[in-house]
């Protein structure tokens, strides 16, 4: 709906395996950060969509509130060089189909930041 194609983008997740809790626990998120950031270092992405509350904190670390109302917040790290725009997991729809409209908006966003 936003206009943006498979192509137009990089997909990666923080962590490289099935989650052993319903929430990813820090062991698993320490596990991980290392080939995670250095997905970015080679990768060098001008924005980072950050889809759920693990991935906002680990790449917004202190950022304040939940990611509904954190979606479509924009935030640049100048470590990455890169625009974190800020999104709620898409694992929500499964439980709250109305939340389809916050993930749209946050695409159109990105869409709009890309053009």
């Amino acid at each position: 709906g936003a206009g943006l194609q498979v192509r137009d983008g990089y997909y990666t997740t923080l962590v490289k395996a099935k989650k052993s809790e319903k929430l990813l626990t820090n062991e698993q998120l320490n596990g991980c950060r290392q080939h995670f950031e250095r997905e970015l270092e080679l990768i060098k992405p001008p924005i980072i969509v950050a889809l759920g509350s693990a991935s906002v904190r680990a790449l917004i670390p202190g950022v304040k509130g939940s990611t509904g109302d954190l979606a479509g917040k924009v935030v640049f790290d100048p470590t990455l060089d890169a625009s974190i725009v800020c999104g709620i997991s898409p694992q929500q729809l499964l439980f709250d189909a109305s939340k389809e409209t916050v993930l749209q908006e946050v695409f159109k966003q990105v869409a709009e930041i890309l053009s």
